[in-house]
């Protein structure tokens, strides 16, 4: 009521009795509407509770590679970890695509996730300009030399890492159409004659795919 009265008395200046009683309704009821923030998941003897879901914690060789991120989730973003706790436990979905505009916070929602879950993390930001070979080899300079090291999908695939793989929708043609084939067919084939597989062999040349591999990629909505 308070409220109310104090926002009719800055109106009335400007308007007449009637659009100010209509103006400051709609401003009460959008601030009623507004998100509620609500506290990250807490943990408890090895699980993590995400809404109505309870999901194991992991216990990551390299926590280093956990994320660490401030977290003070809204409505919607308490709902996304609930589902995404979900598609990966209960649904085993290996691979998860999370689209929305620009700016709504996937990157914090999910770097949170895998932050509660203390899952190892790999981040690749693709963009117009990446290549297929940028996909599998980093260039790095040692001792006045440039080196090519494993990038950050191999590296995920090969330990069991969560691939977090960002502003995918700008991404050329042949970078997807490689990235489908890993998905689905669940093989790779690297710039130094070896392969990422998903079925175990013999040879040398083979790098097995760890089970506990996943990609979680991001993108933004068409028009963003």
């Amino acid at each position: 009521k308070f409220e109310r009265e104090k926002l009719k008395g800055q109106l009335a200046k400007h308007f007449q009795d009637n659009v100010v009683e209509e103006a400051s309704s709609r401003v009460l009821r959008r601030k009623s509407k507004e998100p509620k923030l609500q506290e990250a998941p807490e943990r408890s003897e090895g699980y993590v509770q995400f809404g109505t879901f309870r999901a194991p914690v992991g216990k990551p060789q390299h926590p280093e590679l956990v994320p660490s991120v401030d977290f003070v989730g809204i409505d919607r973003h308490m709902d996304l970890l609930d589902e995404l706790a979900k598609a990966v436990f209960l649904r085993d979905e290996r691979h998860i695509l999370l689209l929305g505009p620009q700016g709504v916070g996937k990157n914090r929602v999910v770097d949170h996730f895998l932050q509660s879950l203390a899952l190892e993390r790999e981040y690749m930001q693709l963009h117009r300009d990446t290549t297929v070979s940028q996909l599998t080899v980093t260039p790095v300079v040692a001792d006045g030399k440039l080196l090519h090291e494993d990038s950050p999908l191999v590296r995920a695939a090969q330990h069991g890492r969560v691939l977090v793989l960002d502003e995918a929708d700008k991404a050329p043609l042949e970078v997807v159409v490689v990235l489908k084939s890993l998905i689905e067919d669940g093989q790779l084939a690297l710039p130094d004659g070896r392969r990422l597989a998903r079925a175990a062999t013999e040879s040398e040349a083979t790098v097995a795919i760890h089970p506990d591999f996943r990609m979680l990629v991001l993108a933004n909505r068409p028009g963003f």
